[in-house]
């Protein structure tokens, strides 16, 4: 499973001082309370951003960060071992309900006590039928506007969906809002992506009408389109059965690091079980491809910049009509 430092972003090699950390930044903050340093006062007002390139920059805010983000002295070694296992031992089982031969998973009840949630058929009810669109005779922004208003009746069925995920509900609702309120572009981007024709360059609105990509361009649209049809051939390109990709927009949904979250470890922990979740599905169905599920989770910072982009277009729009 890949998962990154809380520190400073490289490749977590496990779970270390209470967080998931790099070996550098894991070394690092073992050195720094073992021989108690007191580093140089940082000269930039104490905030340095901790990057992998940089994280030598300033030892003072890497120590800071490591705190921030919750590595503590007080967990011993015997204790990261235990916390890792714990955390490879609770991962949740689900079942999927499907008309399709493919072949099902275990169905238990997973440990919060919840019993197995069918997460693809709450995955076919985020639409892909067709409601009222433009036709190719009006402008080429009242046709990427009604495109992006396709998403708008979908914001239901997606709420539907989070619902049954495992553990959702046990969220608070201020962040279970957080969540959609971030999550839910990225959700329908996956549940979407094959309206996205990477080799003809076409893209098929909800109704069934098919536009080239060179009269989207038109209004400057470039780099957003480009990016989402990036996406959606290399989302396609790994092939997922569709059980894998309903966990995958689970995995999407939930993330700790969206803005606004107020318990962050609450929504961590759910996130987690739902990767290992993924993990294990993905296992069981290609106990072979061991790159399969790296490639996957390459797609969640993929999928985080076009929502930025999405965001900033539709601005765009408001403020010049």
């Amino acid at each position: 499973m890949v998962l990154l430092c809380k520190v400073c972003g490289d490749i977590a090699s496990g779970f270390h001082y209470g967080v998931h950390a790099c070996e550098g930044c894991k070394g690092f903050f073992r050195r720094s309370i073992q021989q108690n340093i007191n580093y140089k006062m940082c000269v930039k007002n104490e905030n340095c951003l901790i990057m992998r390139m940089n994280r030598n920059r300033c030892q003072h805010c890497r120590f800071k960060k490591c705190l921030s983000v919750g590595m503590s002295r007080d967990v011993t070694s015997s204790d990261n071992k235990q916390a890792f296992r714990n955390v490879d031992n609770s991962g949740y089982a689900f079942s999927i309900s499907t008309n399709n031969n493919y072949e099902q998973p275990h169905s238990t009840t997973n440990s919060r006590g919840t019993s197995v949630v069918c997460l693809l058929s709450l995955s076919k009810a985020c639409p892909l039928n067709a409601w009222p669109v433009s036709g190719p005779e009006r402008s080429s922004q009242e046709i990427w506007e009604s495109f992006s208003q396709c998403f708008t009746p979908a914001v239901k069925e997606v709420v539907e969906f989070a619902k049954g995920i495992p553990g959702f509900q046990e969220l608070s609702q201020h962040d279970q809002v957080m969540l959609l309120k971030s999550g839910t572009f990225q959700v329908l981007m996956v549940r979407f992506c094959t309206l996205f024709n990477a080799e003809k360059h076409t893209v098929t609105f909800l109704n069934g009408q098919t536009y080239p990509l060179s009269s989207l361009r038109a209004l400057g649209m470039g780099s957003l389109l480009d990016a989402m049809f990036e996406f959606s051939e290399k989302l396609g390109s790994l092939g997922l059965e569709p059980d894998e990709m309903a966990l995958f927009m689970a995995v999407v949904l939930v993330s700790a690091d969206r803005t606004g979250i107020s318990d962050m470890r609450a929504v961590e922990q759910l996130q987690e079980s739902l990767i290992r979740a993924l993990r294990s599905l993905i296992t069981r169905h290609r106990p072979d491809d061991t790159a399969l599920f790296p490639k996957l989770l390459l797609r969640l910072p993929d999928l985080r910049t076009l929502n930025n982009m999405h965001s900033d277009k539709l601005l765009a729009f408001r403020i010049n009509p």
